[in-house]
């Protein structure tokens, strides 16, 4: 039911009572939504990545559920205070990263970027495979391969981590480096 004050107002406009009790609706709608304050928002997912441990906890945050369908290279930016920079990108389908040729062209481009924007401190790079269990020794190759890139090109980046269908792994240290 409407008020009688409204009826009235309603009837002075010459529309009917469906028409008017939308109205009514619509403005009081407005009214309430005016008056009250705006729902808390959430502060952005924007971590500071400062050790090995933030980057997988960062990894392990964004990339679930785990569950790969192909081959893909993961690449988000931190600022350089170490804050996670609002982007993500999956460069899908990779071709095999283990063959030099192929990683330098990828590090080619890296560096290109992280030349072209100063507020790029580091990158932040997952690589995701199908399958499941620990990275296999073409993971590794296919990291050292990455990480020599990498370096040989001048882009500075986080420790490199893959991800299988079961879980999320650093490749640092003697991962990488051990021939």
């Amino acid at each position: 039911m409407l008020p009688e004050a409204l009826v009235g107002y309603c009837a002075g406009l010459w529309i009917g009572p469906l028409v008017c009790a939308l109205l009514v609706r619509r403005m009081t709608t407005r009214l309430r939504s005016a008056a009250m304050p705006d729902k808390p928002r959430l502060p952005p997912f924007a971590p500071a990545l400062r050790t090995q441990i933030d980057v997988e906890r960062f990894w392990t945050t964004v990339m679930r559920p785990l569950g790969w369908s192909r081959v893909s290279l993961w690449l988000a930016f931190a600022g350089t205070d170490g804050v996670v920079l609002p982007f993500l990108e999956e460069l899908a389908d990779v071709p095999d990263l283990s063959v030099r040729a192929t990683t330098d062209a990828y590090c080619e481009r890296f560096a290109a970027i992280a030349r072209s924007r100063p507020v790029v401190g580091r990158f932040v790079l997952l690589y995701s495979r199908p399958g499941e269990g620990r990275p296999t020794e073409r993971d590794r190759e296919t990291m050292r391969t990455l990480g020599d890139g990498l370096r040989r090109h001048g882009v500075p980046h986080a420790v490199l981590h893959i991800a299988t269908d079961t879980g999320i792994y650093p490749m640092a240290g003697d991962d990488v480096l051990a021939a």
